[in-house]
């Protein structure tokens, strides 16, 4: 390359290569880019060999200097280690990484930590005397191995303290095990003990039971006992070998109580000049004779008999009630003054006489005794009010049921002597109102009748889920109304229908006239053959005659479904035969059931088969020249055939022209 001493100088920049080097008119350098941003603006690597100095630096990336990174976007520098002074940085905390974490106020480890030693084996480990200046709170297991002093120790864990344990005041709220000594100072007075949760100054158990047990064998109290609850003993003793002595005597300030299962053994005579309450049992194997006794509370004897001149028994109160053995709570009958007399079953009302008779509670049951003469039955029948057994489909708790469990008949008798007189009705009454009624002379039943007629007098609609035979005849005065998808008369109806007949009307003989028929149903309508004034023919399935009867107004359709208007015969050939009827029509198609003109022949004879087919063409009228004349009626546009001229021909409005 050729080298050249000499200066240059560019006005309006310089450019090198497009974007290898620029140099723009206001002075901005760009290496890589041919818009510079700054005086120099380098985009891609730079390699600068020697010292370089930076006046002011702004990094929006990552710079990195050997083992040294800073990262300009977190602010973070990376380093392999710091080495120097670091009195002057702040908010500096010395963690590793399983080290302690400085929080909001405090600081923590979840590593062992060691005073005095650099390998503890406890959470926390102190090799060395320790001092606690303050209230200090336990709450796990605590061992002391050597000896323990505290001003103030809170536990509120189970603590085992092994060795001397000198404590000024002591916090117990769980269960501690003191294995060594306790030093009281030569004496312990204690203010307020409390072992369990009961109160103060009380030695109690959370559960079970307390015993006190001396290694002598005796428990000493020198003061007095005060038993708030049940005292037992089996014995009352003196010294060993004698009896106990009671030198002040016993005084009993309510009385002696036996309960029941309890015993008093008496050597001896007794005598007691007050009253004697036993609450217990009193067991008497001899003759006991009591000049007058009057029993207050419960008494129960297993017989009582009358031993006077006569067989009766008297027994006084209000109310007079006897009571079960197996519980003094469960009552057998009771008696009141002026009052009621009172059966119980299983300490359940079951009887009670009343002010006009006598109440039932439950189920009457009423059987012969042993079953009756010759053992005749075990069953029984039965009056019952409120059943609640759900196998009884119709009766509920608010039914009255006459009930009999054998196979005789249920029976109602009235004037069962033959009192001479009218002789009384059945009747049954819906609160005051009568709704049926059963003659007792005639035996004729009336529902909604009192006085009903005939055999069966019902004031109302009849409804019939099943088959009903009448011997004779059926007169139905109203209408006769039948529902139903299987309603059926089989027999001849007589007499005019002049209501509408809504069933199925299945005669297979006779004629079966209607003014009008009205089919609502369309897709179950059946006709095997329907005819109007007259019966179809055979092969017809309808036939309508007018109502002269003349053939001409006759209308048919065949069992093949060619239809006849006006005439009574159909070709094989044809379908419909209309040959003397005018027909009138909307739109005419042939060949198609779409027509796209009023008239549209143009698909006729198109795809016809048999005697029909390559027929695809029409005849107009044709006429001689006598019948030409002869027409009558025509309008322009007329078209004929005229057979001896062979022209076709069409009528202007004065004239017959040839097409």
């Amino acid at each position: 390359m050729s080298n050249y001493t000499k200066s240059f100088n560019f006005r309006n920049g310089v450019q090198v290569d497009d974007d290898n080097f620029v140099v723009n008119a206001a002075g901005l350098v760009g290496i890589g880019t041919t818009k510079p941003e700054k005086l120099l603006d380098v985009r891609g690597n730079a390699s600068i060999t020697g010292i370089t100095s930076l006046t002011g630096s702004v990094v929006t990336g990552v710079i990195t200097a050997g083992n040294i990174k800073i990262d300009a976007v977190s602010g973070v520098l990376t380093a392999t280690r710091f080495v120097g002074d670091a009195s002057g940085l702040t908010n500096i905390v010395a963690i590793a990484t399983d080290g302690w974490i400085a929080n909001t106020g405090s600081l923590s480890t979840t590593a062992k930590v060691g005073v005095g030693t650099l390998s503890p084996i406890s959470q926390f480990e102190v090799l060395g005397d320790s001092k606690l200046v303050g209230f200090t709170t336990l709450s796990g297991i605590t061992t002391s191995v050597g000896t323990l002093f505290a001003n103030q120790l809170s536990v509120s864990g189970v603590s085992t303290f092994v060795g001397l344990t000198s404590l000024s005041t002591l916090f117990v709220s769980s269960t501690s095990t003191f294995t060594g000594a306790i030093d009281a100072n030569g004496g312990a007075t204690v203010d307020n003990i409390q072992i369990g949760i009961t109160g103060d100054n009380e030695i109690d158990t959370s559960t079970g039971n307390l015993t006190i047990d001396s290694a002598g064998g005796t428990v000493v109290i020198d003061d007095q006992v005060n038993v708030s609850g049940i005292l037992t003993a089996k014995s009352f003793s003196g010294p060993t070998g004698t009896a106990a002595t009671f030198t002040e005597g016993i005084v009993v300030g309510t009385g002696v109580t036996i309960e029941s299962g309890g015993q008093a053994n008496f050597v001896g005579f007794v005598t007691f000049n007050n009253g004697v309450e036993i609450d217990g049992n009193l067991d008497v194997d001899g003759h006991t004779e009591l000049d007058d006794v009057r029993i207050s509370g419960v008494t129960t004897v297993g017989e009582i008999t009358s031993g006077g001149t006569s067989d009766s028994l008297t027994l006084k109160g209000n109310p007079v009630e006897i009571k079960s053995s197996k519980s003094a709570s469960e009552t057998m009958f009771k008696g009141t003054d002026d009052g009621s007399v009172e059966l119980y079953n299983d300490n359940v009302k079951k009887f009670e006489t009343i002010s006009v008779g006598a109440s039932v509670y439950g189920q009457l049951n009423i059987a012969s005794l042993n079953g009756g003469a010759s053992t005749l039955s075990t069953h029984f029948g039965s009056v019952r009010y409120g059943n609640e057994n759900a196998s009884f489909g119709y009766s509920t708790r608010r039914s009255l049921d006459l009930i009999n469990t054998d196979t005789g008949n249920v029976n109602f008798y009235l004037n069962l002597n033959n009192i001479s007189g009218p002789a009384g009705d059945f009747r049954w009454f819906k609160g005051t109102a009568p709704k049926m009624t059963l003659v007792g002379n005639t035996g004729n039943l009336g529902i909604g009748k009192t006085d009903p007629t005939e055999k069966l007098h019902v004031a109302g609609i009849v409804t019939t889920t099943s088959d009903s035979f009448v011997a004779g005849k059926l007169s139905v005065k109203g209408n006769l109304e039948m529902t139903g998808a299987s309603s059926e008369i089989s027999g001849n109806l007589t007499g005019l229908v002049s209501g509408n007949v809504t069933g199925l009307v299945n005669a297979t003989a006779g004629i079966s006239t209607f003014t009008s028929i009205s089919v609502t149903d369309k897709t179950n309508t059946q006709f095997d053959g329907f005819g109007v004034n007259k019966n179809p023919d055979s092969g017809n399935i309808v036939d309508i005659i007018g109502g002269g009867g003349e053939e001409s107004s006759k209308v048919f359709v065949s069992n093949n479904g060619s239809i006849g208007i006006g005439t009574t015969r159909i070709d094989d050939t044809v379908n419909i035969n209309a040959l003397q009827s005018k027909v009138t029509l909307g739109s005419v198609g042939v060949g198609t059931t779409n027509p796209q003109a009023v008239v549209d022949f143009s698909a006729a004879g198109q795809g016809a088969t048999g005697a029909s087919a390559n027929r695809m063409y029409a005849y107009l009228p044709t006429v001689n020249n006598s019948q030409e004349a002869a027409l009558v009626g025509m309008r322009v546009g007329a078209l004929v055939f005229n057979i001896e001229s062979e022209n076709l021909k069409f009528y202007n409005g004065s004239a017959w022209a040839n097409v």
